[in-house]
């Protein structure tokens, strides 16, 4: 269980990573410590502080990630009932028509460059961003991820939502639409914080208003032809 103090600071141990210290925490954008999310954004992503933040930030809530003491990692998550999603018109309608109330969208993970390369600080933080967004009612997260990282993703639960290419205009990257819903029985690294929910929407639910791809599909040929139909 994390150790909880008014900032709701996250403490993970280390275990057998280089790092000696890791803590994650959870920051509002009227925090003091948000800085620190626009210094990793920054760095990053290639662009000056100033333009690192944008409006949905005001209303997310973002998780930063200290190695010793330094932020080396940061992600936002945004609630649909709290606004808009980032990329909200490329959401499937259907979902966000249907469980609003219960979606969240993981966003602008990021990590300064060669900064604590062992500690996993990907991996702890989608686990402790996911613990933390149950406590708040999310069941479902949607996110839009390069190409490359899908199946980093898919590895992880994450659902491949099909037809769903498109132009990221942040960066103008091309991205993908995956999903995840809090469903103990599919499995995963992340199943262990799902354990114990009782009021879980199962992918099975899901999938009759999402079309999803399925894992032993050919995720390549499947991507290949969005682009070709974007």
């Amino acid at each position: 269980m994390f150790t909880e103090t008014t900032s709701y600071d996250f403490r993970i141990p280390s275990h057998s990573v280089v790092a000696p210290h890791i803590e994650l925490v959870h920051l509002c954008a009227s925090d003091p410590g948000y800085r620190d999310v626009l210094r990793i954004r920054a760095s990053a992503f290639g662009v000056p502080e100033s333009e690192a933040g944008n409006e949905f930030d005001l209303y997310s809530d973002h998780y930063c990630a200290y190695v010793n003491g330094m932020p080396v990692g940061a992600l936002r998550v945004t609630r649909a009932v709290c606004g808009p999603l980032d990329c909200e018109e490329h959401v499937p309608m259907q979902a966000l028509a249907a469980y609003r109330n219960h979606i969240s969208s993981s966003s602008r993970f990021c990590q300064i460059k060669g900064a604590a390369p062992n500690a996993n600080i990907a991996e702890r933080l989608i686990k402790a961003a996911w613990q933390d967004q149950i406590r708040r009612g999310s069941r479902i997260d949607i996110i839009c991820v390069r190409p490359s990282v899908v199946r980093y993703y898919a590895r992880r639960g994450y659902r491949l939502v099909e037809g769903s290419y498109f132009v990221n205009p942040f960066r103008t990257k091309p991205n993908y639409v995956m999903l995840f819903t809090a469903d103990p029985r599919q499995g995963g690294p992340l199943q262990q914080l799902l354990r114990g929910i009782e009021d879980t929407i199962p992918l099975e639910t899901i999938r009759k208003c999402v079309p999803l791809v399925d894992s032993e599909r050919p995720w390549a040929t499947l991507m290949r032809r969005g682009m070709a139909a974007a």
